[in-house]
């Protein structure tokens, strides 16, 4: 369909031509000339007169993707100056004898496109055990397509993003969600170095925690299935 912007239930539009639900959530109704219907039971030919009458500037989409394989998560002992990859827990923070940070690989679905304007990015943590909550600092590695660590040597040399984000979890509980602050500026400045792109690597380290200020949450081996999440939402850019 040339010209137009195809719609599916993980896109979100923008008012004025979609009612939302939380700034968080999907659109779930979009405008139709039959009124307002959930975006998934859009049917012929009104789907394709949606899609043809909305400006891709205004098609805001998500990607969701969690972490894919257990060496794509991991940790780092920057006290110990040691790292692992393979165990069920990750730790950021300080916890009275080491100081340790993280770092977390995504795999987009799709490539986020060349011209996008990220408008919402946060890390979804959850945690492992009742903890006080660490001081934290998160950058994105900047690189077009960054494999993970495999060394503490190799974590250490990698080039991070200029931009960066302050996030200091609060104290919680075994299970709890833990969402990361706005990290939007730091998926921009990837995406305007390298779109399109399909890796994102992030980083969260210590950031001058007091004694036993720390996070320990759950990694992609972690039994409980909750392993870390990447959300980041855009509009525009040439597919």
């Amino acid at each position: 369909m040339s010209g137009s912007t195809a719609i599916n239930v993980v896109d979100t539009i923008l008012a004025p031509w979609a009612n939302t639900v939380a700034s968080a959530t999907p659109i779930l109704a979009v405008q139709t000339p039959q009124g307002a219907v959930k975006v998934d039971s859009i049917a012929a030919p009104w789907a394709n007169a949606v899609a043809a009458t909305i400006p891709p500037s205004l098609v805001e989409r998500i990607y969701s993707p969690i972490i894919a394989v257990g060496a794509d998560d991991g940790s780092v002992n920057t006290t110990s100056s040691t790292w692992a990859n393979n165990a069920t827990t990750l730790e950021v923070g300080n916890d009275g004898t080491f100081v340790w940070g993280i770092w977390v690989r995504f795999v987009m679905p799709a490539a986020i496109p060349v011209g996008a304007t990220i408008s919402h990015a946060w890390l979804n943590l959850w945690s492992d055990q009742a903890d006080a909550g660490p001081l934290a600092i998160i950058y994105g590695e900047k690189a077009s397509a960054p494999t993970a660590p495999t060394t503490y040597a190799d974590y250490t040399t990698r080039v991070r993003t200029t931009a960066s984000a302050l996030w200091n979890p609060v104290p919680s509980g075994a299970g709890v969600q833990q969402q990361s602050v706005d990290i939007s500026a730091i998926i921009q400045e990837l995406s305007t170095a390298y779109a399109p792109f399909t890796v994102i690597q992030l980083f969260v380290q210590d950031n001058s925690s007091p004694s036993n200020r720390k996070m320990i949450a759950r990694s992609k081996e972690n039994t409980n299935n909750q392993p870390p999440q990447l959300i980041v939402r855009w509009t525009g850019g040439t597919p």
